[in-house]
């Protein structure tokens, strides 16, 4: 009982400072209450299911043994990137989900099976809960390099109009059906 009792002052006090730290109105308001609530459970419904796509181009590279991974860093100047972004009227998430696409077909324009790349997106601003537990899924646009080359500007467009038709809560839904 006392362990218990310990836990849910340390939970307390952990809000408290993290209220103290960020003030009040940091959308922290609920998420004492809603830590523990189960939003796919709450928001999610039996319809049916998003088809999904049956093969995808993989890139030619060895698998590693479990726990090792390949980690690519990089610096660039945040401006120069919400400028260019700006350029062509997206987020600098999309120019640089765009920018990935594009050096992906270029360099393998050769691919039989579309190229795909999964999106997390963070469902708690959509549904507008403040949890602080993942309420995420993962959207996943693709690219047919069968069909020739593609300008950066195709593909932002193309990428532009997906995540608007893809995120939406009615599409949520649709994806994460329990069944």
């Amino acid at each position: 009982m006392k362990k218990i009792l310990k836990i849910k002052n340390l939970k307390k006090t952990f809000f408290e400072k993290t209220r103290e730290l960020l003030g009040n109105d940091s959308g922290l308001k609920n998420s004492q209450k809603n830590e523990y609530v189960d939003l796919y459970e709450k928001y999610m419904r039996k319809v049916s299911k998003e088809t999904t796509i049956k093969s995808a181009f993989h890139l030619p590279m060895k698998i590693l043994e479990k726990g090792q991974y390949h980690i690519t860093t990089g610096e660039i100047d945040v401006e120069s990137l919400k400028e260019e972004s700006k350029k062509y009227g997206t987020t600098i998430g999309k120019y640089l989900l765009s920018v990935y696409f594009k050096i992906l077909l270029d360099r393998y324009s050769q691919a039989k099976n579309p190229i795909v790349i999964g999106v997390p997106v963070d469902l708690r601003k959509i549904f507008e809960e403040t949890t602080y537990r993942n309420f995420f899924i993962n959207i996943i646009p693709s690219m047919d390099a069968s069909l020739g080359a593609y300008s950066l500007s195709e593909i932002i467009t193309y990428l532009d109009n997906y995540f608007a038709l893809k995120i939406t809560k009615k599409n949520f839904t649709k994806v994460y059906t329990r069944q």
